[in-house]
This record gives C-alpha cells, structure tokens and sequence, in this order.
C-alpha cells in the first residue's frame, strides 16, 4: 500500500502527493478524541512574529528527564504525562510508557511530534487550538500586534536557533 495519496487539483497541472497521517497520532486521537489538544491550547503562548511555544514559568529550565540535558537543539513535552524528552529520549519514552504516550509536542516550536515515527506530524485540532490562542492573544490587546486575519494559521516551518542558558540560569 502507498504511504501518500495523490489527488488531483483543479487549478495546477501536476498531481500533489498528501502524506498519509501517523498512525500513531490516529491512534492517540481514537483513543483521547481532542481533549488532550484543547487541553494544550491553555498552554500555548504566542510569541512575536506569531511564533508559537509552550508557556511556562519564565525562570523554568526545561530539561531532559533521562539525561538532563536542557541546551539540545530540541525537547519535547508528552502529550499525555507532560514529561519532557530531548530527540534522544523521545522514542524511549514513547516505547516504554505505551500506550498513549508516542505523541509530543515541542516545548520551543509547539508542533506536534511523533516520539515512535520520530518526525513532526499534524493534527487540525492541534492547529486549530494554537490559531484560538494567537486570537485569544491578539483579542486581549498583549504586547503582540493583531495580524491581519489571513495570517492566522500556524506557521509550517520556522527557523531554528539552538537555546543556550545565560549565567543566571546555568546555576541552576
């Protein structure tokens, strides 16, 4: 069986390959629904640029809970105990807490990440809840500037940099 489905648009002459969805995510949305990413949504900050991350304490260190690690270039929180896995960990993490636990979200970017394809996935609802708090956030009148309204949608990709901790945060 193909992992894509090609379909057809009716205003381009070339056919465009969609990427079959994990079958992990499915799984965890079978089995949770959409809870868990309304859940998230409360989570969400918008930072400037309309960038999203997961909001926390601002004197929070995110670090690995198998190794430590807080300045690999990435972590992620488990959707379902919340527990944080640099790109290393993730998989273990997945595979030894199963089931439910392969879907991640990345504590810098906020995108969905399967811990056991190990790749970014997408979900609607998971869009759809960031797209609620970068409204919630524009509504309120925050320090970020309202974007125009066809500017809405989460950002695919974005440039990374690598986090490294100050003096102050190194002591900790």
């Amino acid at each position: 069986m193909s992992k894509t489905e090609r379909f057809h648009h009716p205003h381009h002459q070339q056919e465009q390959a969609i990427p079959q969805p994990c079958l992990h995510l499915s799984e965890f949305r079978s089995r949770h629904g959409t809870k868990p990413f309304r859940a998230l949504q409360e989570c969400l900050r918008v930072r400037p640029l309309g960038r999203a991350a997961i909001r926390r304490d601002p004197n929070e260190v995110p670090r690995c809970t198998a190794c430590g690690e807080a300045a690999l270039p990435r972590l992620y929180a488990c959707v379902a105990c919340a527990a944080v896995s640099c790109h290393s960990h993730a998989a273990a993490h997945g595979e030894s807490m199963r089931p439910g636990h392969e879907i991640a979200v990345d504590v810098d970017r906020a995108e969905l990440f399967c811990c056991a394809c190990r790749d970014q996935v997408y979900d609607r609802d998971f869009d759809a809840a960031f797209v609620l708090a970068q409204t919630a956030a524009s509504t309120l009148g925050g320090s970020i500037r309202s974007p125009p309204p066809e500017n809405l949608r989460k950002r695919r990709r974005v440039d990374y940099r690598p986090w490294t901790p100050d003096l102050r945060e190194r002591v900790l």
